[in-house]
């Protein structure tokens, strides 16, 4: 993986989640209920997360099933233990490992939901919880279904640590942002 493999794969991804975003803003025109500043902060980061988890979508053509690498890994915190045995070898640039770079970007892109989420006021704790876990386990069986049967087989990997991630990250940015808001210092986009 190269940085401009990964700049154009977050770049069509960014593109992609602004495409639906137009969607969902031309959507609620037509329903005569415009989106407020509130409600883009909290559907940008999580349009753009569903994307990147969903993201890039294989030709239905040339897919041969079962694909390679998309077994469900249903071992938690088996990250973690990648990220014990990078260390033991000293090897240093653990954010280019395939299983430790997409942990990382779960839990900072769902910090920025979780942020988002802190400041709509009317939101607590729970429904933040509920957010969190029912969001990222929807995204998870959409991978494991292959898009609900849109596809005939699963091309993207099921995997509990990112159930267990992005829930952290949601609760780790909400806190963030609750505690900003606490000193002051609250989010402003």
């Amino acid at each position: 993986m190269t940085a401009g493999w990964l700049v154009l794969y977050l770049g069509g991804a960014l593109l992609r989640a602004l495409l639906l975003m137009a969607a969902a803003a031309g959507i609620a025109a037509l329903a005569r209920r415009p989106l407020r500043a509130g409600d883009l902060r909290v559907l940008a980061p999580v349009l753009f997360f569903v994307v990147l988890t969903l993201y890039p979508f294989p030709d239905r053509a040339t897919l041969v099933c079962p694909v390679p690498l998309t077994e469900p890994l249903l071992t938690p915190l088996h990250t973690l233990s990648r990220l014990r045995q990078l260390a033991g070898e000293g090897i240093g640039l653990w954010l280019t490992d395939l299983t430790l770079l997409p942990a990382a970007m779960n839990l900072l892109i769902c910090a920025t939901i979780g942020l988002a989420l802190a400041a709509q006021r009317r939101l607590g704790w729970r429904g933040v919880a509920v957010f969190a876990a029912g969001g990222t386990l929807v995204i998870e069986l959409t991978q494991l279904t292959g898009i609900w049967g849109l596809y005939p087989c699963a091309y993207r990997q099921f995997d509990v640590d990112d159930l267990i991630f992005n829930f952290a990250g949601t609760l780790g940015g909400f806190a963030l942002g609750r505690g900003l808001q606490r000193r002051g210092r609250g989010v402003r986009w």
